[in-house]
């Protein structure tokens, strides 16, 4: 996300650690230096969180697109009996040779995605939220009240992240 390091702290099972650290958010892993040396971390359940600037980073186990079960860094942005969190991803197009009518190549590039969100409830799995028809049912038991506040509110996909 930021092409500069940044003072951070690094709270695992065992320790606590201040680096100067940067996100990367393509491969979701965190880069810190130790003499010079760049070095990387991982997203492992030893990791309890990252704190970097104003964000608090927290290893979360998810399921990519593709149906595969991975641990990655989460923004934790609400905690509670459930949790909120972000997904900060990037996206890259690779670079395509002009064509007749083109004008000229298109260099590859990293784009920013737009952040995905997800919650999860009591040490659940983690949910990510879609619609606010799915993140109200996983609530079997506040259905009927969640649903009217939502229709009073006027909650909608779009809005319901602000």
């Amino acid at each position: 996300l930021d092409e500069t390091y940044v003072d951070g702290i690094i709270l695992t099972a065992s320790n606590t650690r201040k680096e100067q650290l940067r996100y990367n958010a393509y491969r979701d892993l965190f880069e810190f230096k130790v003499d010079g040396q760049a070095r990387v971390l991982d997203p492992s359940t030893t990791i309890k969180k990252v704190n970097l600037g104003e964000e608090t980073f927290v290893v979360e186990k998810y399921v990519t697109d593709k149906g595969i079960a991975k641990y990655g860094y989460f923004t934790l942005l609400d905690s509670g009996k459930a949790n909120l969190f972000s997904k900060k991803s990037v996206k890259f197009t690779p670079g395509m040779k002009g064509r007749a009518l083109d004008g000229g190549d298109q260099p590859a590039e990293y784009r920013r995605a737009p952040d995905e969100f997800y919650f999860k409830v009591n040490g659940s799995d983690l949910v990510e939220i879609r619609s606010v028809k799915s993140m109200i049912a996983a609530f079997p038991d506040k259905q009927e009240e969640l649903s009217a506040f939502a229709r009073k509110e006027k909650i909608s996909p779009r809005n319901i992240l602000k």
